[in-house]
């Protein structure tokens, strides 16, 4: 008789499935992170309105932390459900600004430098076919 781990390791054709149905992951990650930011200004309806564009982008470094399930359902196929988390920290950022607008003379827009903070939290749902060519496998 076998023992309910075996059967549940079996695909429904009686071969044994190799899978990790539990993973996690750890790692670099490198992203081009850009800010951008529009104010406009609007004084009494006799005088136009002025604008501050803002704008600054770096490619940083982040950590990457995710875990994910994975169900072989098929012999070749499998469905899985994964969460990253990215974190890029507090990178100190160059901002420059464009002002327009009677409100502002030639020097009233300098650039600044600002740190930001930036996480990233990705969701992923996908269908995978694992080929069976016969080499890649050891053990079959």
């Amino acid at each position: 008789m076998q023992d309910l781990a075996e059967r549940l390791d079996r695909s429904p054709h009686g071969r044994r499935r190799r899978q990790r149905p539990l993973y996690g992951k750890v790692g670099a990650d490198w992203g081009r992170l850009e800010w951008t930011d529009v104010t406009i200004i609007s004084p009494p309806e006799s005088v136009p309105a002025s604008t501050i564009a803002s704008s600054g982008a770096q490619t940083v470094p982040g950590i990457l932390l995710g875990a994910g399930f994975e169900y072989a359902f098929l012999d070749n196929w499998t469905a899985k459900l994964e969460y990253n988390y990215i974190d890029f920290g507090h990178p100190l950022v160059a901002f420059t600004q464009t002002c327009s607008g009677p409100s502002f003379g030639p020097d009233d827009c300098p650039g600044f430098s600002h740190t930001r903070r930036d996480t990233k939290h990705i969701l992923k749902v996908g269908l995978n076919y694992k080929f069976d060519w016969g080499w890649g496998a050891p053990g079959r």
